[in-house]
């Protein structure tokens, strides 16, 4: 199972990279604050690099699908993943690392010494429930930005020249 989801995406360029770039920089919202109460999209784009996320007015989900990828370097196709972004991945992992530190040796040694009393019991219970509750959170915000990625893919398939986006 995997900690963090992601889906590869590929899709075939029928324009020339400078223009799908040119597309992607006309459609993407450099700065956050720029059309600050209306649904955009905001990210990065090169011909080496091509950062894209969804954001919404009044709606914010940091575990949210966002697109990082490239134009390949013969220019026929437009490569990259949908993953969650670099900092909400940090926070979980930290938080959960530190629910395992911190808490998992005292429960144990606490289980082996004590035998499994209501209190261990219960400290078990709370640890897992902690770690589960974090690390499922990532799982639960792909699925409700399961539009974002369509609104994405249509962008994308739009900038690459696609009939039918």
């Amino acid at each position: 199972m995997k900690i963090f989801p992601s889906e590869p995406v590929s899709l075939p360029v029928s324009r020339a990279p400078a223009l799908v770039v040119q597309s992607l920089e006309e459609q993407i919202v450099a700065w956050p604050w720029e059309r600050m109460f209306r649904d955009r999209m905001i990210g990065r784009v090169s011909e080496d690099l091509i950062r894209i996320r969804r954001l919404r007015p009044f709606w914010r989900n940091d575990f949210a699908p966002q697109f990082v990828g490239a134009i390949t370097s013969d220019g026929t196709r437009l490569d990259g993943r949908y993953q969650i972004r670099r900092l909400p991945r940090v926070f979980v992992c930290i938080w959960v690392g530190f629910v395992l530190i911190f808490f998992a040796p005292t429960t144990v040694v606490q289980l082996f010494q004590d035998g499994p009393t209501s209190h261990t019991l219960g400290m078990f219970a709370i640890m897992l429930a902690m770690a589960a509750f974090v690390g499922g959170m990532p799982w639960l915000g792909w699925w409700l930005g399961r539009a974002d990625k369509q609104h994405i893919g249509a962008l994308l398939q739009r900038a690459a020249g696609q009939a039918g986006a």
